[in-house]
């Protein structure tokens, strides 16, 4: 069993938390009919009881999601049978291999997370680069080549559509309680009612808003599938071009028209898994680019970098017209195996196209892989291009055999 150390792991019981979510619902539901038409001997004893009881499961939802988000320290381990998952100070968890449905690679705050999730289970595991998230998948099962990745979607605004749903929902209920009822009520009962009807209305509302929003993002090993105002859209590798995350929307370029898939409030993690999702299945599914376009072949520092940009530049229309996709050169930059100048070429590029973020990110990596290889001239020239001032003399030796 391979076995990979991790200082962070994180597991959220989602189908129990959706259980306890749904079963608090009823409760308060059950409770509040008995309180508008129980007599005041049997229904309301009753309806407090079950009001307690929908509370009850609704604190135990809300503490999973809080528990969800702790990270501890722990270790994981994958043979070609089985998943075991050890979390610092609980017991160790044994999962079929085949038991893992979806998995994706996050990036946040320069930290790496493989998110691996079982119908019941979702475990984020906290990685030191997305190189190893990615092992990490595919020792799993879950890369790109093996399993469907799906992504939820949050529209635009939602956190204010949530809100208005949960308001009306609580005004709604909590009017037609109050009219139902017949004759005078005590106190006790009157703060009962008022409790019940303000959280079955936020629940209410809250399972709605989740009705509402956006359908999920399917990324397939063929293509990407999801729904749209105008019905549902598939679009295969085949005809992909190039695929841009601008801001909140992902744009898909195809041989005949740009697709837009509005990501709205999905968390920025997210919606950068997908774009990385979508490059690394399509980078998978189609055949080898023309990368040796990217090596010096005897140019001059200034002609190869201008002939570069040329291959990467973005489009007047705000997305990349490239003849090499963006996706290839990073994989390009990330090949040992590939001739040392396609690597500087490959470096340079990504540091001199894209968004500021894009060429920073570039920059970057460029001076990890500087402490990564062995070959002096490349690791120089690395260095040289994360500081953005390569010399002529640096780059023109790269790949030379003395």
């Amino acid at each position: 069993m391979e076995v990979l150390g991790s200082k962070a792991i994180g597991r959220t019981r989602r189908r129990l938390a959706t259980h306890l979510f749904h079963g608090g619902l009823s409760a308060l539901a059950t409770s509040l009919v008995l309180q508008i038409f129980g007599t005041d001997r049997s229904g309301q004893p009753v309806a407090l009881s079950i009001a307690a009881l929908g509370a009850s499961l609704f604190a135990g939802w809300a503490w999973l999601r809080i528990a969800g988000k702790r990270r501890i320290p722990g270790e994981i381990g994958i043979s070609r049978e089985a998943v075991r998952v050890s979390r610092e100070g609980g017991r160790a968890e044994l999962h079929a291999r085949d038991a893992f449905e979806s998995g994706h690679v996050e990036m946040a705050g320069g930290r790496a997370t493989a998110v691996l999730s079982t119908e019941h289970l979702v475990y984020e595991v906290e990685v030191e680069t997305p190189e190893q998230a990615d092992a990490l998948l595919t020792a799993a099962g879950l890369d790109s080549r093996q399993r469907r990745a799906r992504f939820s979607r949050r529209e635009s605004g939602s956190a204010v559509t949530r809100s208005a749903l949960e308001t009306l929902g609580m005004a709604v209920l909590g009017i037609a309680a109050f009219f139902l009822l017949e004759g005078s009520r005590s106190q006790v009962q009157t703060v009962l009612l008022f409790f019940t009807t303000a959280l079955l209305g936020i629940g209410l509302g809250a399972s709605l808003a989740d009705k509402v929003e956006p359908s999920p993002i399917d990324v397939g090993a063929d293509g990407i599938q999801w729904t749209g105002w105008s019905g549902k859209h598939f679009v295969r590798y085949r005809e992909l071009k190039d695929v841009v995350l601008d801001g909140r929307v992902l744009r898909l370029v195809t041989t005949s028209r740009t697709y837009t898939i509005d990501l709205g409030d999905t968390p920025a993690s997210t919606r950068d898994a997908i774009r990385r999702r979508v490059e690394t299945a399509w980078f998978a599914d189609v055949p080898q680019a023309a990368l040796e376009l990217l090596a010096r072949r005897g140019q001059d520092l200034a002609t190869w970098k201008a002939k570069l940009t040329e291959l990467v530049r973005e489009g007047q229309e705000g997305y990349r017209q490239a003849t090499i996709p963006r996706v290839r050169v990073e994989a390009a930059l990330e090949d040992p195996d590939a001739p040392p100048d396609q690597r500087l070429g490959a470096a340079i590029a990504l540091a001199s196209t894209g968004t500021p973020a894009q060429r920073e990110l570039a920059r970057r990596r460029a001076a990890e892989l500087a402490k990564s290889v062995a070959d002096p001239k490349l690791a120089q020239a690395f260095v040289e291009v994360a500081h953005d001032r390569l010399a002529p003399r640096v780059a023109e030796v790269v790949g030379d055999a003395s």
